[in-house]
């Protein structure tokens, strides 16, 4: 059995809760029964989310779960995965110096090889995109979507682990709007109050894409502490 996309339904349907838990079941009588062996020999699902848990609810347990980040064995067979590290990586550090510019060229690369799989027509697909590009920042940061802050929500939060120095991302972004709009939301509704007890640096992201040339801009803002 072969399942692309397992977590399409978490990513687009957030609110359906209900949904979700039928869908959880339906998978947990597909794989987890004690029919299973007798009736499938082998799964292979992909997606963005953890495939054992996502939310409140234990999904599957007995699957073998490979990322880009920790691909154990099957690093050999795919040759993609160092460049597009590196890619990441690179995106992460030209972020942290502040390097608007070729962020923005990242972020249109990203764009570009992945259109047709984010159905790249609204925000909610950019930051897909933006995640997609950031994806190994993970290593160093917890990434939270849409986090109360202050007076509204941001976007996208990359708060650091506790076993790195780097500093809190605060990212948001806009479809079809300024890109100094962005990050002057990000002031003037105080998302960095959000962090507060955090007391480190934060660097401030405006990311924005424009539908008709179909590039990318980015402005970034090193924040005082937030303490």
């Amino acid at each position: 059995m072969i399942i692309d996309e397992w977590d399409a339904l978490f990513r687009e349907a957030k609110d359906h809760t209900d949904l979700q838990e039928g869908y959880i079941q339906l998978l947990r009588g597909l794989f987890k029964s004690s029919q299973t062996d007798q009736m499938i020999v082998a799964a292979y699902m992909t997606g963005i989310l953890p495939i054992k848990k996502y939310g409140t609810q234990s999904a599957l347990t007995d699957f073998r779960e490979y990322t880009m980040l920790r691909p154990k064995k099957l690093a050999g067979g795919w040759g993609v995965i160092a460049e597009a590290l590196a890619a990441s990586e690179e995106m992460l550090e030209a972020t942290l110096a502040g390097n608007g510019q070729l962020v923005a060229q990242r972020m249109d690369q990203v764009h570009g090889a992945n259109t047709s799989i984010l159905g790249y027509n609204n925000e909610n697909a950019l930051s897909c995109a933006v995640t997609l590009a950031y994806f190994s920042a993970q290593k160093e940061y917890d990434l939270i979507r849409e986090m109360p802050a202050g007076r509204g929500f941001a976007d996208i939060v990359f708060f650091p682990k506790r076993s790195t120095d780097k500093p809190a991302l605060i990212v948001e972004l806009k479809w079809d709007g300024s890109v100094e709009g962005a990050v002057r939301q990000i002031k003037e509704r105080r998302y960095p109050d959000a962090l507060k007890g955090y007391g480190g640096a934060v660097v401030l992201v405006g990311i924005s894409y424009d539908k008709k040339s179909k590039t990318h801009t980015c402005v970034i803002e090193k924040h005082h502490k937030v303490f």
